[in-house]
């Protein structure tokens, strides 16, 4: 099995309103403008074939559950924080190249691709032709089902809890 190294872009810097003009959820408000610096993103999440082969590589077990469930294109669940920062770690030391998890304002940025979009598809709208929604809820797609945000990221809104 050979490393397979995340298809990542490079996303311009600028400034965009951060969090729900709408909420009911505290966590997301104050709504208020930021700007974040020019950082790169993987186009679509993490697989299970991606993640599964950093476990391996690292003589660590994935969940069972998740290996006999979910197909090896479908984005890895069930990665905790420090899974999640030591995959980062491994794939900087495979590649020569610095990964890390994005902060809470750059991933807002890339999933409402630096405009106000109401939630991060295509379109700005949410149905079960854009994303995991409505009758999709409760399966999970593989990475790209789905059309990309203006930015052409993919699966930025539903399919996975990120």
């Amino acid at each position: 099995m050979e490393i397979k190294i995340p298809k990542i872009k490079k996303i311009d810097g600028g400034e965009f309103w951060m969090g729900s003009r709408t909420s009911n959820y505290s966590s997301e408000t104050p709504y208020h403008k930021l700007f974040v610096d020019s950082f790169y993103i993987g186009i679509f999440p993490v697989t299970i074939e991606e993640f599964k082969y950093f476990k391996m590589m690292n003589n660590s077990n994935f969940s069972k559950k998740i290996e006999i469930i979910q197909s090896n294109n479908e984005p890895a669940t069930e990665v905790t924080w420090t899974d999640a920062i030591d995959y980062c770690h491994w794939l900087s030391n495979q590649t020569s190249e610095n990964y890390r998890l994005l902060t809470e304002a750059e991933w807002e940025y890339a999933a409402k691709a630096g405009k106000d979009l109401f939630h991060p598809t295509s379109t700005g709208k949410i149905s079960s032709i854009l994303a995991n929604y409505g009758n999709n809820v409760g399966s999970i797609s593989p990475v790209g089902s789905y059309p990309p945000n203006p930015f052409g990221l993919y699966d930025m809104a539903g399919n996975v809890w990120e």
